[in-house]
């Protein structure tokens, strides 16, 4: 965005990365940039204050609401400690509300006054989940945080879109983070980079969310695969709800075996790969849904390969 011209408030927890980040953005694209450390965790009425003092006065047409916390691995819900329950709803709910609480009256006010000059548009972006898409035993709790995002979205940009904001949920499935445990990008797992440039250029498209209002899944192999999810058994459907249980029960085992190693081994991803690409070589050339089975059955087969 600041490629693009934009001042950018930068929101985020450690203070030397925002440094850093700001000192790169204004030498390389000359745009203003300002920065605000908290906590969001800690949920403090003055993390609060403090963005609206530092949004007061600026013209604001964009938010992108980013911030998001998963389990730390795949954790029965009766099993979660209760700081990681509260952090998640915190984090991926709470704040994601009272920050855009404060930002979007601005972007209204914003977008008003320069409406009468240029025709401008506000725009929210939220960050959904494959997790929030698709229920998800084990991250019973995360899962639950992001599907709520894609009803509020939805709803907020229904109440939004006669002030000329438009409002978009973020579907994505793996990418490369600290959070998603990946270090490596590949076919199914775009970097950070890969999937910012293909969500600025997707806004306003429904990608692989055609039957959804106000959603986009951007980048292209999480769109495909979104796709033939929904187009075989479908989202809610029991078979995709057990593999999804067997699927984390089988990284839950290996992660407590593995997990002061912190491994993550390129072949293994790959693995899975090569069975996501089979299901869609089924589907595409048999499309019968009673097929579908049989790629889930190979998934299935594999549900041990996985980068823990």
């Amino acid at each position: 965005m600041a490629k693009r011209g934009f001042n950018l408030v930068l929101i985020s927890r450690t203070q030397s990365k925002l440094e850093a980040l700001q000192k790169e953005l204004e030498d390389q694209h000359h745009v203003v940039v300002k920065i605000l450390a908290i906590d969001i965790a800690e949920d403090k009425e003055s993390n609060y204050e403090s963005i609206k003092e530092l949004c007061a006065q600026l013209p604001i047409t964009v938010l992108v609401n980013n911030v998001g916390q998963s389990h730390s691995i795949p954790v029965p819900f009766l099993e979660t400690e209760e700081k990681e329950l509260r952090d998640i709803i915190t984090i991926n709910n709470t704040a994601t509300l009272l920050i855009t609480q404060i930002i979007a009256p601005k972007i209204v006010e914003t977008v008003k006054a320069e409406n009468k000059k240029s025709g401008t548009r506000g725009l929210i972006l939220t960050m959904g989940s494959f997790g929030g898409l698709i229920p998800t035993p084990l991250l019973a709790t995360y899962s639950g945080s992001k599907s709520f995002l894609q009803s509020w979205s939805n709803s907020l940009a229904g109440e939004l879109s006669k002030d000329a904001i438009d409002v978009e949920l973020i579907i994505s499935y793996l990418v490369t983070s600290s959070m998603s445990k990946i270090r490596r990008s590949s076919l199914m797992i775009p970097n950070p980079q890969q999937f910012v440039k293909s969500t600025l250029r997707s806004v306003g498209r429904r990608c692989g969310s055609q039957e959804r209002y106000a959603t986009m899944t951007p980048y292209w192999a999480h769109a495909v695969y979104q796709f033939v999810i929904t187009e075989t058994f479908g989202v809610y459907s029991k078979i995709v709800n057990s593999i999804n249980y067997s699927f984390h029960k089988s990284i839950r085992i290996r992660a407590l075996k593995k997990r002061p190693q912190d491994r993550l081994k390129r072949n293994r991803i790959i693995v899975l790969e090569i069975v996501f690409i089979q299901y869609i070589y089924i589907y595409i050339y048999i499309y019968k849904k009673s097929m579908a089975y049989v790629l889930y059955l190979l998934m299935y087969q594999y549900i041990h390969i996985w980068p823990y």
